[in-house]
């Protein structure tokens, strides 16, 4: 009978110590939206091919100032993970644009997302940046890289 009480407290003590807090129960339930924006000068097109390990978004040619937009939640097991390849005339760059992996450029992601639960990627000539909705200012991320 002891045995079984202290196996009882065992599991209880376990069950608190590994149930996700408050917060990052809002997470999984949080809605975010990831815009890709075409903020090249002239009449410069963006080729855009965004993926998650489960969703090929497909592949779009976005004139100056035209925006493609998704929306999803985080997956239970923290493993979200989005990625863009973009290409402008003659230079391409290739980067995550939504991961919940916790490092340094996670916090940054969430501190220039902000509140707002939407992240804005803009490609501009010298490179792609990501829009400090708090601070109304765009951030550089990512150069362009030669080639196609």
């Amino acid at each position: 009978m002891t045995v079984r009480i202290g196996l009882m407290v065992f599991l209880l003590v376990l069950a608190l110590a590994v149930r996700p807090s408050s917060q990052e129960l809002r997470d999984i339930n949080t809605k975010w939206t990831v815009d890709v924006v075409n903020g090249l000068s002239g009449e410069n097109r963006l080729f855009l091919h965004c993926k998650s390990k489960d969703d090929d978004l497909g592949m779009h040619d976005l004139p100056v100032g035209a925006k493609s937009s998704w929306s999803f939640k985080e997956n239970l097991f923290g493993r979200t993970l989005y990625w863009c390849y973009l290409r402008k005339d003659k230079a391409h760059a290739a980067f995550d644009v939504f991961w919940e992996e916790k490092n340094e450029e996670y916090y940054l992601l969430r501190r220039t997302c902000d509140r707002s639960n939407i992240c804005i990627w803009i490609a501009k000539d010298d490179g792609i940046y990501l829009k400090s909705i708090r601070d109304n200012l765009d951030v550089f991320m990512h150069r362009w890289k030669p080639g196609q």
